[in-house]
C-alpha cells in the first residue's frame, strides 16, 4: 500500500495547505477510494489513540504535566500557522507568476477593446460561415428534390415511350386485321 508511511499529521498538514482529498491523493499516487480507506482506518481511530494517550498521560502526570501541555498546544498551533503561512505564500507566488501586470490591470479595466472586437469579428464570420452553411445545405436539399424529380419524369417518359411503341404495334396490326376483313 503507498500510504503505509503516510501519518495522520501529514494529512492534517497537506489539508491545511488547502489541499482537498482529491489533490492529497493525487499527490500521493493513489486513487480517492485508497485515500478514504485510509481516512477510515487511520482518521477514525485517531481519537480512540489519542484517548488512551489521554488516559496513560493522566496516569503519569506530574505538576509540570499541564505546563508541558499547554507547550505542546502552542508548538503544535505554531506549526500548523506556519504550514498555512507557507501554503499562502505558495498560492500567492503560484498567482503572481501566472498572470502579468498588463493582463491583470487588463482584467481590472473590464475588458480589452481590441480583444473584444477581434472576438466580435470572429463572431460574425462565424455566424456568416453557419448561414452559407445552412444556405449550401437548403441548395443541396433542393437539387436532391429536383434531381428525384426529374429521374421520375425520365421514367414517366421512358414508360410512356413503351406505351406509344407498343400502341403504334397495335395501330399496324390492327390495320392489316382492317384491310384483310375489309376490302378496300
Amino acid at each position: 500500500m503507498k500510504l503505509k508511511n503516510f501519518t495522520v499529521e501529514e494529512y492534517r498538514d497537506l489539508k491545511a495547505q488547502g489541499l482537498n482529498d482529491k489533490d492529497i491523493a493525487k499527490k500521493k499516487d493513489v486513487t480517492a477510494p485508497t485515500l478514504r480507506l485510509w481516512k477510515d482506518k487511520n482518521l477514525t481511530d485517531a481519537p480512540k489513540k489519542a484517548k488512551k494517550v489521554a488516559e496513560v498521560n493522566t496516569l503519569t502526570q506530574t505538576k509540570e504535566s499541564p505546563q508541558n501541555e499547554l507547550e505542546s498546544v502552542v508548538k503544535s498551533q505554531k506549526r500548523e500557522l506556519e504550514v498555512r503561512e507557507k501554503a499562502i505564500e505558495d498560492l500567492k507566488a503560484k498567482l503572481e507568476g501566472s498572470i502579468t501586470k498588463e493582463e491583470l490591470d487588463k482584467l481590472r479595466n473590464g475588458w480589452d477593446e481590441e480583444l473584444a472586437k477581434e472576438q466580435e469579428k470572429t463572431l460574425h464570420e462565424k455566424v456568416k460561415r453557419a448561414e452559407a452553411e445552412r444556405e449550401y445545405q437548403r441548395t443541396q436539399t433542393l437539387l436532391i428534390n429536383v434531381d428525384a424529380e426529374l429521374e421520375n419524369t425520365r421514367d414517366q417518359l421512358y414508360q410512356t415511350r413503351e406505351e406509344v411503341v407498343k400502341n403504334g404495334q397495335e395501330l399496324e396490326l390492327l390495320r392489316g386485321l382492317v384491310r384483310v376483313y375489309l376490302p378496300v
